[in-house]
């Protein structure tokens, strides 16, 4: 097993072969037949081989998989992302239901005024 020499090279090799990546990892598709995760680096093999080598990927039969450190890496990052977006969500659904609510009045009792619910 190869290690990255520097950040810039990991950065590198991420951003060189993200549409493998995006396939990986964000459209949970942990698995990918090899044929196609060649079609995905450009039928580049030694673009796989150096992630291979380098254990960010691995072959397993005639699929290729994300590392586990790495799947567990980006869902930690993604989850983070994920939290801190929660309370604009929250904050959006509150709308959504006060607005709901004020249709759903206005259809049963057609004369009331704007209902405000919290």
């Amino acid at each position: 097993m190869l290690n990255f020499q520097s950040i810039k090279e990991f950065i590198d090799a991420f951003w060189r072969e993200s549409q493998l990546m995006v396939e990986l990892f964000d459209k949970r598709n942990l698995r990918v037949r090899y044929d196609d995760a060649l079609q995905l680096v450009g039928e580049k093999e030694e673009s796989l081989e150096f992630l291979i080598q380098r254990s960010v990927i691995i072959k397993n039969g005639e699929f290729i998989e994300l590392d586990s450190r790495y799947l567990e890496f980006f869902e930690d990052i993604l989850d983070v992302n994920s939290k801190s977006i929660f309370p604009i969500y929250k904050k959006i659904l509150k709308i959504l239901k006060q607005i709901l609510i004020s249709i759903l009045m206005k259809v049963i009792n057609p004369g009331s005024s704007n209902i405000c619910v919290k």
